[in-house]
Parts: structure tokens; C-alpha cells; sequence
């Protein structure tokens, strides 16, 4: 329900088949609704960029072929071992390990998004949110 009234739409997905799978599936569901949303796809857990560009192209181009649906690269986060210390130490790893590779991924994809304009007529987030519930 939110992601019909979203101006962008993130779908992460990792690079495992069945993730790729079931993101593309979500992408199919979304276009079949014709929302007015950009949908941007986000690698999680790459081993590097190349195998997130992979990722990324391979469903950019199943989106573009078989839906005629343009989807957005909304970037990638490494695969990193120190996501898991800090998971078992209870802490963000971006507070625990800030520089980590991971980190710096995140703060790549905070500028990122940031720089995404926000909406403000009539046909915004926040009116169509309302209208969920009138």
C-alpha cells in the first residue's frame, strides 16, 4: 500500500538468484499498478561494484524488456564481515565500524538519496497518504 503512494521506490535485493527472482517479481507487481513512482534498485551485500552493476543490469534490463519499465540504480553496500561483528555486538555497524567498507557505502547511498527532489503539489506523498484512508 505505501509503495502506490511513494514518489521513489527502493527494492534491495542481493546478489542470490532468488533474490534477483522475487525483486524482479515486486518490480512486475509494481509497473502492473502503473504508479507514478520511480523504482530504483539496490544491491546489498555485493562483492565489489562489478558484480553490483551486474546485478543491476541484468534487472534493468529485464524491467526495460518484458515491462517497458525504466529502473533506476540506486547503488549498492559491499558484503563485509564487519556487519555481522556489529550485529552480534547489538550496534549499527555504521556506529561501530564507520569506516568500514559497508559503512562508506551507506553514506554513498545517504548522499545519494538526498539529492532526490521532494515533492510538494497537490499529487504528493502526503495528500495521496490521506486519501489511503478517506
Amino acid at each position: 500500500m505505501f509503495a502506490t503512494i511513494a514518489d521513489v521506490v527502493a527494492i534491495v535485493t542481493t546478489p542470490e538468484p532468488p533474490a534477483v527472482t522475487h525483486a524482479y517479481g515486486l518490480i512486475r507487481i509494481l509497473t502492473s499498478r502503473r504508479l507514478p513512482a520511480v523504482l530504483s534498485l539496490i544491491v546489498n551485500r555485493a562483492a565489489d561494484q562489478a558484480e553490483a552493476n551486474r546485478v543491476y543490469a541484468r534487472v534493468a534490463a529485464a524491467s526495460h524488456k518484458f515491462l517497458n519499465f525504466p529502473l533506476e540504480d540506486g547503488g549498492y553496500v559491499l558484503q563485509d564481515s564487519h556487519v555481522e561483528l556489529a550485529v552480534r555486538g547489538r550496534q549499527p555497524f555504521v556506529v561501530s565500524f564507520p569506516r568500514c567498507p559497508s559503512s562508506l557505502c551507506v553514506a554513498s547511498l545517504a548522499m545519494r538519496w538526498a539529492r532526490i527532489p521532494i515533492r510538494r503539489d497537490a499529487g504528493s506523498w502526503t495528500a495521496r497518504f490521506g486519501a489511503l484512508f478517506a
